[in-house]
């Protein structure tokens, strides 16, 4: 059984819970921020000294569904896939 707070984000909550039960050795969850918005979006993984640019990366579809797409200083939940050094945006916060 897991206890979270219930004021923390649920971006928070689902990172907490994957971490916990849902670790997989080979892909990995950070957070990062949008350094540059569409069409040539930028993002910036914690930890790590450059840029992604959008051949690094590919957006989950529900995020591109919405009127207003990623925008500069949006944080972000990303999945790391370390065989393939790639990387998902699986949601903003």
């Amino acid at each position: 059984m897991f206890v979270f707070d219930r004021h923390s984000s649920g971006v928070s909550k689902l990172y907490q819970a994957i971490k916990k039960v849902g670790y997989n050795k080979d892909v990995d969850l950070e957070f990062a921020r949008v350094t540059a918005g569409y069409p040539d979006i930028r993002i910036r993984v914690n930890n790590m000294p450059i840029d992604l640019d959008k051949d690094d990366f590919f957006i989950c579809e529900r995020l591109t569904e919405h009127e207003r797409p990623l925008a500069i200083g949006d944080r972000v939940l990303v999945a790391a896939f370390s065989g393939d050094q790639m990387f998902a945006i699986i949601d903003r916060f």
